[in-house]
Parts: structure tokens; C-alpha cells; sequence
């Protein structure tokens, strides 16, 4: 078998095309700063999706007080809502003899009671917030006068959302029921670790 020999070519730039070949486009090279600078923004941007993701799926659950829709705050601070007019109010009132204020802040608890478990020191912090306004006497009276409230089970209520929602292991589940955000006592903690798995 004879070999086959190529003659040598010399003189020929690297860069250009052989004759009869269709170059290629190549994008301009990018410097590494600003390909770092470029990679920084996507996963930035990733971040803000994913919590923006995170928040929905918290919001679609109903299981946190700052789940609140925007719509839902700015609709509440700025009209009355349309479910609690004054005559509702009245009749809801067990002595009759309360302000007006007081008994639509019992019946605004009672709302917050059924849908969100809160503890008595986040229904005061709730009824006395920017969004709904109540006064300090209005919130504690609806904190004294809400019917067959169980605390305790409120608590437990909301120790099964955090289980459900985020896979809390009791500790932790124990740490955000007595913290600040939620506001049960210690006692009320305890009742909804020994009770979790009931």
C-alpha cells in the first residue's frame, strides 16, 4: 500500500477561509467581568423569582397573617368592608351595650379567628394595625369577647399549617408559635407539640 503525501502548505493564515468555504459567524468574545456581571443578574433575577414563587404558594395556602393580598389590604384600609355593617354589629353583641367600634371588632376577630388561627397578641396586633385601625380598647374587647375561642387549639391549628406547609420539626414549630409574628404563650406552644400528631 503506498502512502498518500500532502504537500506542506506554507504561508496560509490560520484565520481565513480555504477557497469554496462558507465561514462561520462567531459573536464578538465577551470579557469576563462582564459575563460575571451577566451571571450575577440571572441568578439574582432566579432569587426573586423563586421567592416571588414561594410567597404565592404561602399566600394560595391562607396559613400566614402576612399572606394578605395587596388588593385585600388597600381595599380594607381604604372602604368599609361591605360583610360588617353597623346593624350586623349590633345584633352580634352579646351585651348590647358596647360602642359601635367595639362590636365591629369583634366581629372583624371572630373573621380573623376562623381563617387564620391567630393568638391573642397577633389578633391585637392585627386589629390595631395600619390596615385595620381599631383602637387599642376596641381590640381588647373583641380579644375578651369572642365566643368558645380555645387558644389552644388555635395554636394547634397553626403548629399543623407550619407541619403541612414547610416541614417544621417540633422545636422549630415551638420557636414560631412563641415568637413575636405568632404570639401564643409558652403554654399554648406546649399543648400544640404534645397534640401535633392527634
Amino acid at each position: 500500500m503506498s502512502k498518500l503525501h500532502f504537500p506542506p502548505i506554507k504561508n496560509q493564515n490560520v484565520d481565513q477561509p480555504w477557497p469554496g468555504e462558507r465561514t462561520q459567524y462567531h459573536p464578538p468574545k465577551i470579557g469576563r467581568r462582564r459575563l460575571y456581571i451577566q451571571l450575577v443578574f440571572l441568578g439574582l433575577t432566579a432569587i426573586v423569582v423563586s421567592t416571588g414563587v414561594i410567597a404565592a404558594n404561602v399566600k394560595s395556602e391562607g396559613t400566614e397573617q402576612q399572606a394578605l393580598s395587596a388588593s385585600t389590604v388597600a381595599a380594607s384600609a381604604t372602604a368599609p368592608d361591605p360583610d360588617l355593617d353597623l346593624s350586623d354589629a349590633t345584633a352580634a353583641n352579646n351585651t348590647g351595650n358596647a360602642p359601635p367600634e367595639d362590636t365591629l371588632a369583634l366581629k372583624k376577630g371572630k373573621c380573623y379567628l376562623e381563617t387564620l388561627h391567630m393568638s391573642r397578641k397577633g389578633l391585637f396586633k392585627q386589629l390595631t394595625s395600619d390596615v385595620d385601625k381599631f383602637t387599642p380598647e376596641a381590640a381588647q374587647y373583641a380579644i375578651d369577647n369572642v365566643d368558645n375561642t380555645d387558644w389552644d387549639k388555635a395554636a394547634l391549628t397553626k403548629a399543623k399549617s407550619y407541619v403541612k406547609t414547610m416541614s417544621l420539626s417540633p422545636d422549630a414549630i415551638r420557636g414560631q408559635l412563641i415568637s413575636d409574628a405568632e404570639g401564643f404563650s409558652p403554654g399554648e406552644a406546649d399543648y400544640a407539640i404534645q397534640h401535633l400528631n392527634d
